[in-house]
């Protein structure tokens, strides 16, 4: 029986349950210490790293040294085992940036184990289960160094600890709030006395203990003895509790798996695309991170399982091996299941991946391509505008040989023939500019289709040589310039 209590306290010593579980009522004043009154029951330390003195109502206790804490017992062996302990810390100014005092209760005389209840001066609290190696944090589910946030519970400076305990279930009170349950099946009895962490400096205004009518320091030993079994088919039953809530949470992992695996979406959008799958490929990987931690809990959890079972088998509860087989079972059956998923969410996650860098491959060659699409856009808006520039030109010039005559109303035949003489010499003129316009015009159409001749061809320039006058020319002639085609 005695290695199915160690075996069931490595399973459950740690379990923190929501709610009140210790109901009996403690009526007997066991212990009343107000600090009125100097005397040798606690410590009095002067050293350079403690400082203990009872005066004014109050035990002030300084830990000077910043690194450690220290433990503080009265000289008196007293031990208790279900009770109602009650004290009050004001914390002071110390030599510490981070004052943090406490409870202690349960403490062996061989200081192999006792619980502690912290505070602090931040609204925070914590309780831990010190051992020769070390402490365990009994609150907190293993963030933030076991610190609970409790600000509706606790002040800054002075807080009332009060805890209750009756068969190894322990409830938490502060300042007279209910804060929270744990259980503790090892420790059954031990002392009281307080903590005080590195460099804080803390006052302890009372501590009392109230007790059972029948609880006696000499038969408490009896009485554990005759409650072992009743204690061990109820930490049994709360450990069958918590399985099932490990198989509640499991199928609820198993619905996000198949709504994230079934929750892809079908946007044509190559920008949305990339941001979708950046957003589940994070999803993926904490959910992989998630489902490890809980793969490497529940492997604890079945090695445990197996190593009790083991030890079962030599006792007479054929029962509890059953159902303890059961559920190792249906736990081995989920533990693979959740193997399988973590291998097909890692495949999706490397799909994902290289899908993610083909789509940005993709955009990046769109953007090129743009890129060159608005520099052709440009060369031809200039060519178009260099062209526009060229049919004004070419407008004007034409212009010039259409001018109107004017009829001076002069009967001057001498002054008529003047006038058709210059007409025929300006229309000559005006049809070898508009002739050298053409060839310029042709010219420049045959530079962009590149089928000019060599770079060193030289442009004619200036007008070309006048044509000799016609003297046979009877009729007065308006050369019209050809009408030019630009592509």
């Amino acid at each position: 029986m005695k290695k199915n209590r160690l075996l069931l306290f490595s399973l459950l010593q740690f379990s923190v349950l929501g709610a009140q579980q210790v109901t009996k009522d403690f009526p007997k004043l066991q212990w009343d210490e107000d600090f009125n009154l100097a005397n040798e029951k606690w410590p009095q330390t002067y050293n350079s790293d403690n400082f203990f003195l009872v005066q004014n109502g109050s035990f002030d206790m300084q830990r000077t040294n910043t690194k450690t804490g220290t433990f503080v017992f009265p000289s008196e062996d007293k031990t208790f085992g279900y009770f109602e302990v009650r004290c009050r810390l004001v914390f002071r100014e110390g030599p510490g940036a981070q004052p943090v005092a406490g409870l202690v209760i349960q403490a062996q005389g061989d200081g192999s184990g006792a619980l502690v209840v912290e505070v602090n001066d931040r609204f925070q609290y914590r309780v831990r289960r010190m051992t020769r190696d070390g402490s365990v944090n009994l609150t907190g589910a293993g963030e933030n160094e076991g610190w609970i946030k409790a600000k509706r519970f606790l002040n800054k400076d002075g807080n009332t600890i009060v805890v209750k305990t009756y068969e190894k279930v322990y409830d938490l009170y502060l300042n007279d709030q209910y804060a929270i349950t744990f259980t503790e099946i090892e420790l059954s009895q031990g002392k009281i006395g307080f903590y005080v962490g590195p460099g804080t400096k803390v006052s302890a205004e009372f501590v009392k203990v109230m007790g059972d009518e029948n609880f006696t320091m000499v038969n408490s030993d009896v009485q554990n003895q005759a409650e072992e079994s009743l204690t061990l088919q109820q930490i049994i039953v709360r450990l069958k509790e918590t399985l099932n809530k490990k198989d509640k949470r499991i199928a609820e992992l198993e619905a996000e798996v198949r709504r994230l695996a079934t929750g892809r979406g079908n946007d044509t959008m190559m920008q949305r695309k990339l941001q979708e799958s950046d957003r589940r490929n994070f999803d993926l990987v904490r959910q992989v991170d998630k489902y490890r931690v809980d793969l490497e809990a529940s492997k604890a959890k079945i090695a445990e399982l197996e190593q009790f079972r083991n030890q079962i088998r030599e006792s007479e509860s054929g029962d509890i091996l059953i159902n303890l087989t059961n559920i190792n079972t249906r736990q081995r059956q989920q533990l693979e299941k959740l193997e399988q998923l973590k291998r097909q969410l890692e495949t999706e996650n490397t799909e994902l991946k290289a899908e993610r860098l083909r789509i940005t491959q993709e955009n990046d060659q769109f953007r090129m391509a743009g890129f060159e699409k608005d520099e052709e856009i440009g060369l031809l808006q200039r060519r178009l505008a260099e062209k526009d520039s060229l049919v004004q030109e070419l407008f004007q010039r034409g212009n010039i040989g259409n001018v109107n005559k004017i009829d001076t109303g002069s009967n001057s035949k001498k002054k008529r023939v003047r006038e058709k003489k210059n007409n025929r010499e300006e229309s000559q003129d005006t049809a070898a500019s508009n002739q050298l316009s053409a060839d310029e015009i042709r010219r420049l159409q045959e530079q962009e289709r590149g089928t000019v001749g060599k770079p060193s061809d030289p442009l004619p320039t200036g007008k070309l040589p006048k044509p000799k006058k016609d003297k046979k020319v009877k009729k007065e002639k308006v050369i019209i310039p050809e009408t030019i085609i630009i592509d």
